[in-house]
């Protein structure tokens, strides 16, 4: 695993959620091949995710979003689907979005999903496109176990405190697990075999919920 540092060397201007539903609806208004297209690429993607929790806050918004675009409107809820479904990688629909921002001098978005949506809460998180002259790589470094396994440690504890201030008792019962999962990690030495089977189950399991380390105890024993 390495760490990659860039450098911006130009702005990024990113679009606001208001400005990139804007752009959305105009695309849209335009364009109805677009719109059918998105409301399939949506459908089909909220239909791979039948396995999740209905409450979970990433089926609730493709729900939204399809509910909303199945009678005809373009607005924040379609955004917020559409958006959460770019890494699918549905080149149609995501360049002619992304050709619509450029066009409008934009070269990034805010990444609902990681925002508002996965549980990261990241606090700045970005989808860039069409940025590759204002961004440049500026150094990489190979982590060492001790860091990997350090961060895979704090996230599992982090986790769990977060669970456990919900205070239920399924919430406890996950606490205990992740109490557990951090010992296992504890003692994984191999950080190459332990990415590996990451990234093998999250490609076999896109739409999963599950953190690092309840993948890592609940299914592979070691």
């Amino acid at each position: 695993m390495f760490e990659k540092t860039y450098k911006v060397e130009n702005a990024i201007k990113v679009a606001s959620e208001k400005s990139a539903v804007k752009t959305l609806k105009e695309l849209a208004s335009n364009d109805a091949q677009y719109t059918n297209e998105l409301r399939s690429h949506l459908e089909n993607i909220y239909s791979s995710m039948g396995t999740a929790s209905s409450d979970d806050r990433q089926v609730k918004a493709m729900r939204k979003g399809i509910e909303a675009i199945q009678k005809g409107k373009i607005n924040s809820d379609v955004y917020k689907a559409l958006n959460f479904t770019l890494p699918y990688r549905n080149d149609k629909v995501n360049k002619a979005f992304y050709d619509k921002l450029t066009s409008k001098g934009y070269n990034a978005i805010v990444d609902i999903n990681d925002k508002y949506l996965s549980g990261y809460n990241a606090k700045n998180p970005m989808i860039a496109f069409n940025a590759a002259s204002n961004v440049k790589a500026n150094s990489l470094r190979a982590l060492t176990v001790d860091e990997i396994r350090d961060s895979y440690n704090k996230y599992a504890l982090a986790n769990t405190v977060k669970q456990v201030a919900k205070a239920t008792a399924k919430t406890a019962a996950i606490a205990i697990t992740g109490k557990v999962a951090v010992d296992k990690i504890n003692s994984y030495r191999d950080s190459k075999q332990r990415i590996k089977v990451l990234e093998n189950y999250k490609k076999e399991h896109p739409t999963t919920k599950l953190s690092d380390a309840e993948i890592l105890n609940e299914y592979y024993n070691y």
